[in-house]
């Protein structure tokens, strides 16, 4: 057995082997207590991996490999040691989708190979290229959607100061057409006996226009029932009324 093909075999090795670090290292990252380790291990793992392709390829475009080497580590060094902690799961999204869009670059350059016409393909080689590159430009798409989303600015969600007919002044958030409470400042309300709230309207008898108000009806209140009335005159058109829970109705 030639040296070349002695190198060959170890460098079959060295792929299972790195390949069983990185998924170890993939495993050790889902627990914040061993993340550290499974981030060392997987590094280990792409650095058998690395020099396993130095040994194979027997110093053929060397120059190259160390560039490619060189532009993907040095800037992402440099970002990881400027990036805030809180940020930090939007590069990791991006540097996911890497890998993906790594793997639609192999196989679109094989499927340009091909195009020439020099040579005929077998139809496994080609279908493997077809699907390469097509996992990995949704890994990469994927990967992209994430840190948009992550980053805000995919997410059409915002917050406001909102009250309803049963429950005082919250914070809300708006978020896919659904608004939902997000503090929740006076749980005693729930436990009392509120009215309801009625919307009206009469027309003026000066002008024929239609006036819209807000009835505030009292606990318990039966259809028909003579009771006391307060009228609150908002002074509109620069102000107005709506159902909610507001102090007066509550006093």
């Amino acid at each position: 057995m030639d040296t070349q093909t002695m190198l060959v075999y170890l460098a079959k090795a060295s792929y299972f082997l790195a390949a069983v670090l990185f998924i170890l290292g993939i495993k050790r990252m889902s627990s914040p207590v061993t993340a550290k380790k499974g981030i060392v291990q997987a590094g280990i793992g792409m650095v058998v991996a690395t020099l396993a392709t130095f040994a194979i390829t027997g110093g053929n475009n060397l120059v190259l490999i160390v560039l490619g080497i060189a532009i993907g580590v040095v800037p992402t060094w440099l970002w990881g040691k400027k990036v805030a902690m809180t940020d930090m799961p939007q590069m990791v999204a991006l540097f996911n989708g890497m890998g993906g869009g790594s793997a639609a670059a192999i196989g679109a350059g094989e499927l340009l190979k091909f195009t020439s016409g020099a040579e005929t393909p077998p139809l496994a080689t080609l279908a493997l290229a077809v699907v390469g590159a097509l996992i990995g430009s949704i890994s990469m798409t994927g990967s992209i959607i994430a840190w948009a989303k992550l980053d805000g600015r995919m997410d059409k969600r915002f917050t406001f100061a909102g009250q309803t007919p049963t429950q005082p002044e919250e914070v809300w958030s708006y978020h896919d057409g659904h608004a939902i409470a997000v503090t929740d400042t006076n749980p005693q309300v729930r436990e009392w006996k509120l009215g309801t709230e009625r919307e009206i309207s009469w027309k003026n008898s000066h002008d024929g226009k239609v006036i819209h108000g807000v009835v505030d009806l009292p606990p318990g209140y039966k259809t028909g029932t003579r009771t006391k009335t307060i009228v609150h005159v908002h002074g509109g058109p620069e102000d107005q009324q709506q159902a909610a829970r507001e102090a007066l109705a509550v006093h």
